[in-house]
């Protein structure tokens, strides 16, 4: 294939990518916009409140994404701080694409290169997920063993949850994981790295995931006051606000629908009415502690949510992605941590 026809094949794999993205994203905005539609529930805007909440999503994620390069360092990779955390933020909008694989096409096709081995990429997209995963199930299950009394059966879940995501990154089990699959046939030199990953980086993992799941839960928050819920204390309330998000959003993603589109929603509504004592359940509690039905508040909050978090999203992608300079080599000293 001449240089010409294989730097047109490329453009065109680009731009399919862009616009399957863009069309999944859509159809998850347009669900949402009829979820709102039809709620019995008057609710009004406060677009401050909405932008913080948007804000603070966005800043709890940089810290996910300073874990993913934190990863990539400790596989031996070298990249800039500055294109990993554009390939971090940009890579969120694969998830919106069904089978979750647009998320490693995506942060690893942005970030490869000859300082990144793309399989050492995709192994860092995983490791860092299923962090996340258990440090926010693992909060959410405390949070439910602490003021929950009742709910036995969502702290079973969440604790379920949790070790489903842990075990697959405790170090052993991810090296003869790495063994199983063969990786080794496709870029030895990434998997001699990766045999090489300890325990060390899981602690990293949850020291900046713990404050992760916290802004999230204060997305949470800001989200709620925006749609005009008052009484809400932002602190006091923190570990109900962080577990709600935290449980809701593993749930999604093990759902493995786009987006979690149907899944994060129904949980977070119904993980509000549980925790949240200013909104009132529009059903009785189950016999596990967890509300049966979600009041239309619940359900305009998650669906709400879901909206502002695809915009901040979609915004930090689009201001991101022009920001090729990020890829160069003429980082401050030249230092590839830079």
């Amino acid at each position: 294939m001449t240089p010409a026809r294989k730097k047109w094949l490329f453009a065109t794999i680009k731009l399919s990518i862009v616009l399957l993205v863009v069309w999944f994203a859509g159809r998850t905005v347009l669900a949402a916009r009829a979820q709102l539609a039809d709620s019995t529930w008057q609710w009004r805007l406060g677009p401050g409140w909405l932008v913080m909440s948007g804000l603070l999503y966005l800043l709890g994620m940089l810290f996910a994404g300073l874990f993913w390069y934190r990863v990539l360092r400790d596989l031996g990779q070298e990249p800039y701080l500055g294109e990993t955390l554009r390939a971090y933020f940009i890579g969120h909008l694969g998830k919106y694409v069904p089978g979750k694989a647009m998320v490693i096409v995506l942060r690893a096709g942005l970030l490869s290169g000859p300082r990144v081995d793309p399989a050492a990429a995709a192994a860092a997209v995983f490791v860092e997920t299923m962090t996340m995963m258990a440090v926010g199930t693992a909060l959410g299950a405390a949070v439910v063993a602490w003021l929950v009394p009742a709910g036995r059966l969502l702290f079973w879940g969440a604790l379920g949850m949790t070790l489903v995501s842990v075990v697959p990154t405790f170090p052993p089990v991810f090296r003869l994981a790495v063994r199983v699959v063969g990786l080794r046939k496709w870029s030895p030199a990434a998997v001699e790295k990766i045999l090489g990953l300890g325990c060390r980086t899981l602690l990293w993992g949850w020291m900046l995931n713990i404050p992760a799941w916290l802004l999230l839960g204060l997305g949470l928050w800001a989200a709620l006051r925006g749609i005009g819920l008052d009484g809400l204390e932002p602190l006091r309330q923190l570990p109900q606000y962080t577990c709600c998000v935290s449980l809701a959003t593993v749930t999604g993603i093990l759902s493995m629908i786009p987006g979690g589109l149907g899944a994060r929603d129904a949980a977070l509504a119904l993980l509000i009415e549980t925790l949240l004592p200013q909104i009132h359940a529009a059903g009785s509690a189950a016999a596990g502690g967890m509300a049966l039905v979600a009041s239309p508040q619940a359900l305009v909050a998650s669906v709400m949510l879901r909206i502002i978090v695809l915009a901040a999203e979609a915004i930090c992608a689009a201001v991101l992605y022009p920001m090729t300079f990020l890829r160069t080599d003429h980082a401050v000293g030249g230092d590839p941590r830079l």
